[in-house]
């Protein structure tokens, strides 16, 4: 089940993902409805508390008694605590079904795809689960001891595309804690204080779901949540996360010894910083391996050396001494590396899921946990997003922007037309920059000997009879790659004696134009959406056999508004036509706003309008 509202589990999880196609789906609505959710958190003094949740949740659909089938919660058998207190299934008559302890597993130390010594998950399996039911249940998490010194984080939020009857988050604090809150769209039906503490209530519902729109950014900000914690400044999370990190860097013998067989024969503070970033990268293997408060305690550079993996914290800390050990000095960077959120909240507060590395005397973030991004670049999901560098005091900083030209990709088409129909079309794709991470992710990611596998797809995907191949033709490592794409198309053109051919490339790469655009087609715009930095350069050149003639070639085109640009021009000589198309978007910042699409809205119009305009042609056919 998707968490509707939840309890926030701060783990450093070393979350970082890279693909080559965003996804621009909305999530599955109408399949259920949360009847009734309330959470009451008792904190303790020093970021300690315990929360008690209940809700009932009804399944609309088969899908949605599907998700509500198995719920799973994880916490720290060091830390935390975490107990079932009701679980069961109330039918559509009313009868209520208890879950049976044996459908109550706890299984010790898997997350996902991590590994957690501390750890346990606790599956509930509900019994008898139909469209109509609801399911019933009621937990309580203990945090015995907070998850950094002293620090007190907690996020509640809700998806504002589920039907909620009702909610509420009440929060107890003991006597002189203050407490930073944020709280947005919900309404404060409570605070007071008295010999016992502070004493606040909020409440929320929702009957109206609103339509997730394409590309969100920030949901965990728009929506309507409550933060709550005793931060005073981010500062305070840097010293904190210092605290932890800071003894695992030993500069032992070891240490200098390899820093210095690493960069032997590099002079430039920048050469020695690389030379060290992509041993880190290609000789730590990563493993999400977390022990006692693992989860936020790196291990140290001995362990780490001996071992030859880790995790997120383990490549920051062993990349930091090495390179400390070069003379260069560097800092952790705590982000959040899940996919589409740009913004802190309004108040500090624990929501960070992973850590890299700042080396300001060279002006750069590095992540030496992402083994096929070179040196000088960040995983897509890292760039423009805050961060809190562990070692400095005027906190948050911010990774930098990207630019179209550090995200390029240059397409070169060859089409033959034949005049029975039939045509070959070959695309050679050269990606660089951050699309040359993506692309060659994606590209190892179809697996041994499945690129053929994958072209003849796309031929049956467009309804095309044929045969097609992928192949690499270079990849340099680091920030270039190229691949063709080949294919022979029986139907190239329809049986009509006069047509529209389109000119599409065989292959798009990481950037398909009409389907980034396709964000801004909806009829409203409501919440901030991504906006990342590109650049295509496409050229295609179609060569047509006696017995095919062009009719008419697409005007050449010019559109241009506020940080978006396309141009096209067509022109023919003899028997061939070439078109040249560039796109270009360059905007200031990758979380736009609802106005700030609103605003580019009729310039990607154009742009997806033009880019769909062939070129008509003319074709014997015998009786």
């Amino acid at each position: 089940m998707p968490q509707l509202i939840r309890i926030a589990l701060v783990l450093l999880t070393c979350s970082t993902t890279l693909s080559v196609h965003a996804n621009e789906s909305a999530p599955p609505q109408g399949h259920f409805a949360v009847d009734r959710y309330d959470v009451h958190y008792t904190l303790g003094s020093s970021g300690d508390y315990i929360a008690e949740a209940e809700e009932t949740t009804h399944a609309l659909t088969p899908d949605g008694a599907r998700m509500l089938g198995k719920r799973m919660f994880s916490h720290s058998t060091k830390q935390q605590a975490f107990d079932v207190l009701i679980a069961e299934t109330i039918k559509s008559d009313g009868r209520r079904i208890p879950v049976k302890p044996d459908a109550i597993e706890t299984q010790d130390g898997i997350l996902g795809e991590m590994t957690f010594r501390d750890h346990q998950v606790t599956s509930i399996t509900f019994p008898d689960l139909a469209p109509g039911d609801r399911v019933h249940l009621k937990w309580r998490h203990t945090q015995k001891e907070p998850v950094l010194k002293g620090v007190l984080s907690l996020v509640e939020s809700v998806s504002d595309s589920v039907p909620i009857g009702a909610a509420t988050v009440t929060v107890d604090a003991p006597p002189g804690l203050a407490l930073q809150i944020e709280a947005h769209r919900v309404l404060l039906a409570r605070d007071e204080s008295d010999a016992t503490g502070r004493h606040l209530r909020w409440t929320y519902t929702n009957k109206e779901i609103r339509t997730p729109e394409q590309a969100e950014a920030d949901a965990t900000l728009e929506n309507p949540h409550v933060f709550v914690s005793n931060l005073k400044s981010w500062d305070e999370i840097g010293v904190a996360y210092a605290a932890e990190h800071r003894p695992s860097v030993v500069m032992s013998p070891q240490v200098h010894a390899l820093a210095s067989k690493i960069t032997q024969g590099a002079t430039e503070p920048r050469a020695k910083a690389q030379q060290i970033y992509d041993w880190v990268r290609k000789n730590i293997r990563y493993v999400a391996t977390y022990i006692g408060n693992g989860a936020w305690r790196p291990h140290s550079t001995d362990w780490i050396l001996e071992n030859r993996y880790g995790d997120c914290k383990d490549h920051v800390v062993i990349l930091e001494a090495l390179l400390r050990a070069a003379g260069i000095e560097s800092s952790p960077a705590l982000i959040f590396a899940g996919p589409d959120e740009y913004r802190l909240p309004g108040i500090p507060l624990l929501r960070f899921d992973h850590v890299i590395t700042h080396i300001p005397a060279l002006g750069l973030y590095v992540d030496a946990t992402a083994e096929t991004v070179p040196f000088g670049l960040l995983p897509a999901n890292e760039i423009d997003k805050p961060v809190i560098l562990a070692y400095r005091a005027d906190n948050p900083a911010r990774t930098p922007m990207d630019t179209p030209e550090n995200n390029t990709e240059i397409r070169t088409t060859h089409v033959t037309v034949h005049k029975d129909g039939s045509g070959e079309r070959s695309t050679e794709l050269s990606a660089h920059g951050i699309s040359s991470v993506m692309v060659r992710n994606w590209y190892r990611g179809l697996g041994q000997g499945k690129q053929k596998e994958w072209a003849e797809e796309q031929l049956r995907r467009y309804r095309l009879s044929g045969t097609a191949d992928l192949v690499e033709i270079s990849d340099d490592q680091q920030s270039k790659v190229s691949y063709r794409n080949t294919q022979h198309i029986e139907n190239f053109l329809s049986g009509e004696e006069i047509g529209v051919m389109s000119l599409d490339s065989a292959f798009s790469g990481s950037v398909a134009v009409p389907v980034l655009l396709g964000r801004f087609y909806a009829t409203t715009r409501t919440r901030p959406g991504v906006c990342r930095p590109v650049k295509v350069d496409e050229t295609i050149t179609v060569r047509f056999d006696t017995g095919v003639s062009v009719l008419r070639l697409p005007r050449d085109r010019h559109i241009s508004a506020n940080g978006m640009q396309f141009d096209a021009s067509y022109k023919q000589t003899s028997d061939i036509v070439t078109a040249k198309r560039t796109f270009v978007w360059n905007p200031p910042h990758s979380d736009c706003s609802a106005a700030e699409f609103t605003t580019l809205a009729p310039t990607a119009k154009k742009i997806v309008s033009a880019l769909n305009t062939g070129l008509a042609y003319q074709r014997a056919i015998a009786d």
